[in-house]
């Protein structure tokens, strides 16, 4: 219970500071709404050794819009999962995972980004928030019931270098 009070509270504060235009440059967490399609896209891992280890690995796909036909399909990725690391595993430190009312969802709409806003953005800016980003936070539209939704901290998988 004090884990859901903390959490409504750091919310609250975010809410406090974030503006609809610059959510990702005033605060040091986002939260995306994922509703999937052919541009977002999840894939859950059922027979990954990985999963043994850190439990219900997940993996988030979002497909940035081509600018123009020269343009390479930009794909930004993200990880659920029960731990962050095995060191978590060990220490049992679970990343969060809040139920909340679907209320949530009506009263932050300023500061929840949508794939729309992700596109608007581009790539490298995108990268650049999640990079600088404390905490990365998901509220993915399949997890939804009559009156609660699903609120989970994921990973940032850093984009290759080539």
């Amino acid at each position: 219970m004090n884990k859901a009070f903390t959490i409504q509270y750091y919310l609250t504060i975010l809410l406090l500071l974030a503006t609809q235009q610059n959510v990702l440059s005033q605060s040091n967490t986002v939260i995306i709404l994922f509703d999937e399609n052919d541009t977002m896209q999840v894939k859950r891992s059922s027979q990954s050794p990985v999963k043994e280890n850190l439990e219900n690995d997940v993996l988030y796909q979002f497909h940035l819009k081509k600018f123009s036909e020269h343009s390479t399909q930009h794909i930004l990725r993200f990880r659920y999962s029960k731990y962050a690391d095995f060191d978590d595993k060990f220490a049992n430190k679970q990343v969060l995972y809040l139920k909340v009312s679907k209320s949530f969802l009506r009263k932050n709409k300023d500061i929840i980004i949508t794939k729309r806003q992700l596109d608007e953005m581009g790539y490298e800016q995108a990268i650049e928030s999640f990079k600088n980003a404390s905490k990365i936070l998901l509220i993915d539209k399949s997890d939804f019931t009559k009156k609660h939704l699903i609120i989970k901290e994921l990973l940032f998988s850093y984009p290759n270098i080539e």
